[in-house]
């Protein structure tokens, strides 16, 4: 039986149910892998569910909730570099905050230019996450700053966004309010330490001296 007639068998029940019931009905009948779950999204699309667009008004739904919470923001500079196998993250004056070498599939990093910046960026929404824990609050915006002017598609409303998209639920997942900013790679101060020798851990900084009232 294939992904469409088992959708179209059960669709009375599918279309009663909420976005987390549909993902939980497409794990139980195995279907939460890459292919799978895509065919399974087809099959409810032509039964007039949209689940991506379900996610999206779910997704701004909870960004809509966290900006009514949120009265603290930070900015972050990142930077990350394959050929030198290292990231980096600043604060907005330009002084390393965290910077080291990665580590083996830190944050899907795989070598390529492309998944060392997003893992930076990553790595950029955790320590936020860490700022937001240290004053005490429920969400904290965070302004990421980067040369990489692709992972701006974060910042998309319409669906697109391609992986970058994912930099977005990571950040609502951790009640952080993400916008990303593009800045030229010659004015990154994190470039310098993404390229160089050494290392910084995040639990080296004052925390709270980051934050600051919108």
């Amino acid at each position: 039986m294939t992904i469409q007639d088992t959708v179209n068998s059960n669709i009375d029940k599918l279309q009663s149910m909420t976005l987390s019931d549909l993902y939980s009905w497409a794990k139980k009948n195995n279907y939460d892998n890459k292919l799978a779950f895509s065919r399974f999204k087809k099959a409810l699309n032509e039964n007039g569910i949209n689940y991506d667009a379900m996610k999206r008004e779910k997704d701004l739904r909870k960004e809509n909730e966290l900006n009514s919470k949120c009265n603290y923001k930070t900015i972050l500079i990142t930077d990350g570099s394959a050929k030198h196998d290292r990231y980096a993250i600043c604060n907005e004056n330009g002084s390393p905050l965290w910077h080291g070498k990665f580590f083996e599939n830190d944050y899907d990093y795989n070598g390529e230019q492309s998944t060392s910046e997003f893992a930076t960026a990553k790595k950029a929404i955790w320590l936020a996450s860490k700022i937001k824990e240290s004053i005490n609050e429920h969400v904290i915006e965070l302004e990421l700053r980067t040369d990489a002017e692709w992972l701006c598609w974060a910042n998309a409303t319409d669906g697109k966004g391609g992986k970058a998209k994912k930099l977005k639920a990571q950040a609502n997942k951790l009640n952080v309010i993400l916008n990303v900013v593009h800045i030229k790679g010659a004015s990154n101060p994190a470039d310098y330490y993404s390229r160089t020798k050494g290392f910084k851990k995040w639990q080296d900084n004052d925390l709270m001296a980051l934050a600051k009232l919108k």
